[in-house]
């Protein structure tokens, strides 16, 4: 039964402090910014190639600046919508112990640890410069949104909802990569879970391309078309700002989505359900990390 119990906070915390033993805080959070800076310069390529317009050459210096400044924004957010998952998916299949790991794996759970609350843990422990990088994106758009503006009819409420979605898409594909890596006896496949995170995450995020000839032969597309919305975690992050993903000129270009009527998803009922297959897939490999271990 104590591999089933809800995991205890003060367990969790133990855990995450064993794995960041040796490891000072802020060395931790200048690679994070660091990381973050890398983030607003790849954001600034994906600009320059995918959203930037005619227009903005011919225009004023005003018009120039403030549709720089919200594609720049929107780019951002797509970015780290991809990059953030991506990862999730590395790290979390280094969560499970490796086979040199396992004497000090059962002593942890010979001092009453369960597995789910040692998996956490190590989840936690290895997404640290994710979730750095989150809080740095967070207080970064927040204060340029308050200061500058750069996203219209954007409250900054907007800012903080993106971020959860974003937070809910790392822990999924976390969650992903730290299954895939799990075995029937002691040890992790690496290889494995990154070749089933990134080929899933991949599918995700290009579903409207993968299924655009289904699209095409259905009478009411429509239900099945929001139901490839809702798993796509880059709509996740990047309805609550109101960037329209699809009517973005390349996407327009290569899919006939945009043909149909649709609403993009509630960025709440899709951060619940990601958090809720978050957990069942944590759930999954706690007790085939018990098997493993216990036998």
């Amino acid at each position: 039964m104590r591999s089933v119990r809800p995991p205890r906070p003060q367990a969790l915390i133990a855990v995450v402090k064993r794995q960041w033993r040796g490891k000072a805080w802020w060395q931790e959070a200048g690679t994070a910014a660091l990381l973050f800076g890398l983030l607003l310069l790849i954001a600034l390529g994906l600009q320059k190639l995918w959203l930037e317009t005619p227009w903005q050459h011919t225009s004023s210096v005003g018009d120039r600046w403030s549709g720089w400044l919200q594609q720049w924004a929107s780019a951002a957010f797509v970015a780290i919508a991809l990059l953030l998952p991506l990862s999730g998916v590395t790290l979390g299949a280094y969560a499970q112990p490796a086979a040199v790991e396992t004497a000090d794996f059962k002593a942890s759970l010979l001092t009453g640890l369960t597995p789910f609350e040692l998996l956490m843990g190590r989840l936690f422990a290895q997404l640290r410069l994710p979730l750095l990088c989150w809080l740095c994106s967070l207080l970064f758009w927040s204060y340029l949104q308050r200061a500058f503006h750069p996203l219209p009819d954007v409250h900054m409420l907007a800012i903080f909802k993106a971020h959860v979605a974003l937070l809910s898409t790392l822990f999924l594909f976390a969650s992903i990569g730290c299954l895939a890596a799990g075995k029937a006896s002691p040890g992790r496949s690496i290889t494995r879970s990154l070749i089933v995170g990134y080929l899933l995450f991949f599918l995700l995020i290009t579903d409207l391309f993968v299924f655009n000839p289904v699209l095409n032969t259905l009478q009411n597309p429509t239900d099945f078309f929001v139901a490839l919305l809702f798993m796509n975690p880059v709509v996740a992050v990047t309805t609550p700002i109101k960037f329209d993903l699809l009517r973005t000129q390349w996407v327009y270009d290569h899919t006939s989505a945009p043909d149909y009527p649709f609403q993009y998803p509630s960025w709440l009922h899709q951060g619940l359900v990601f958090f809720g297959i978050t957990l069942l897939l944590l759930l999954i490999a706690q007790k085939r990390c018990a098997k493993a271990y216990f036998s």
